[in-house]
């Protein structure tokens, strides 16, 4: 019989796997992340996921954005649960952190309107931009605003760790110089130390 499953990456596919699990007993472990609706209430004593929630995502890298010297920042996401719940944990966290967020788009119409978005970023001061892509779209906008501002901070979670792909495009490497990425698994805040 059955005893664990463990997850896949498709945090969809994760979804029904938890309750499937939880109807049947069945431990099921996610080595990838899950969307924040299924830790909400605690209601599933079968499932562990190896990550962070979406939220915690958001909220350690406006951590990490508080303390790169820029407080002007945009955010670019893509219109997935997932990556919305990484943009409200960016703009729920503590606003004595000096933080400005002076723009939200949808990372569909930042590829569609690229130039008009810029000038509009450029007039308003941003110094980062904060990205929450759904897949790999987001490399190509990064090279985009680098060529643009080679001194703007970039940031974003493990959509952006690609090895493979970093290894056979040399621009992309440049744009990758300084990027702010965060740890999907999951960390002690007293310590930084995986749990």
């Amino acid at each position: 019989s059955v005893t664990a499953v463990i997850g896949a990456t498709d945090m969809e596919l994760n979804k029904t796997a938890a309750e499937l699990c939880e109807q049947n007993s069945k431990l099921l472990v996610v080595p990838y992340f899950l969307y924040d609706s299924v830790y909400q209430d605690n209601r599933y004593d079968f499932i562990f996921s190896m990550c962070n929630s979406g939220e915690y995502v958001g909220h350690t890298l406006r951590h990490a954005a508080a303390v790169s010297g820029k407080s002007r920042w945009a955010i670019c996401a893509a219109n997935r649960a997932f990556e919305l719940e990484e943009t409200n944990g960016f703009l729920q966290h503590d606003a004595a952190d000096g933080i400005q967020v002076v723009d939200c788009v949808n990372m569909t119409a930042m590829e569609t309107n690229f130039d008009e978005i810029y000038k509009r970023w450029e007039l308003l001061g941003v110094e980062g931009v904060m990205m929450f892509p759904e897949n790999e779209e987001g490399f190509e906008l990064l090279k985009k605003l680098k060529r643009k501002n080679p001194a703007l901070i970039c940031g974003g979670d493990t959509a952006f760790d690609n090895s493979t792909r970093l290894d056979e495009d040399d621009e992309l490497q440049r744009a990758m110089t300084g990027f702010i990425m965060a740890d999907e698994f999951i960390l002690r805040d007293e310590t930084n130390e995986e749990a």
